[in-house]
């Protein structure tokens, strides 16, 4: 999907495949039964105990492998951009306050980077990147879960916060402070671990994507 110039768009989804009415991505990771049940959603359906190897197994992702990214090529102004929007995340967290219908949140503790989220994060920016579409589900229909899942996270609550066109981490992370779905995202308690992935397009009408994604 291409975007016009100097256009600037944000999505949020949080687990459960839960999607709000702003593109937020809400819910639990945890499933059904606590097993893997062969479905095409089968990572976000592992209950947290399910071994990994199980889920790979009977699950395997589908179309870019989020473990084939090589973060060697990641330049030190995108890692740079990627830690500014941590802190400017923990900074509205340690302030609390309210997200429109998604209501109020007290002040909560700092999220800390996980190195799983991390990885899964960058890999859908730059696949968003290389393949000019701007989504939370690939072409392939992998969603949040499943890259976090085959990044190896385990969590049992994940959340997605997604961006385009935006030029720094302050505009990016006021942009999703100032949208309900993003900002509870960004401040619900439950969270406790962040990953963002921050990767430049400078060849096409939108040219900077940005990925959040949360666990808990």
């Amino acid at each position: 999907m291409r975007w016009l110039a100097g256009a600037a768009v944000l999505t949020a989804l949080l687990a459960a495949g839960c999607v709000d009415d702003d593109g937020s991505f809400v819910g639990t990771g945890c499933g059904p039964g606590g097993t893997c049940d062969g479905t095409d959603d089968c990572y976000s359906r592992c209950a947290c105990e399910t071994p990994a190897s199980e889920c790979e197994r009977e699950c395997a992702p589908r179309g870019v492998r989020v473990n084939d990214l090589d973060e060697s090529e990641w330049l030190a102004d995108w890692r740079e951009f990627e830690d500014e929007v941590v802190r400017l995340t923990n900074e509205a967290r340690a302030e609390g306050g309210c997200c429109g219908n998604r209501g109020c949140f007290r002040a909560a503790g700092p999220l800390d980077v996980d190195a799983l989220l991390v990885r899964s994060a960058r890999s859908h920016a730059r696949d968003m990147v290389e393949r000019g579409y701007f989504a939370h589900e690939s072409p392939e229909g992998l969603t949040p879960f499943d890259r976090m899942r085959e990044a190896g996270f385990r969590g049992c609550t994940m959340a997605e916060n997604i961006a385009a066109g935006q030029p720094s981490p302050a505009s990016v992370v006021e942009g999703w402070r100032d949208s309900p779905g993003h900002c509870a995202n960004m401040l619900d308690s439950r969270f406790e671990q962040i990953g963002v992935g921050y990767r430049p397009a400078p060849d096409q009408d939108t040219p900077h994507f940005w990925v959040q994604n949360f666990g808990g």
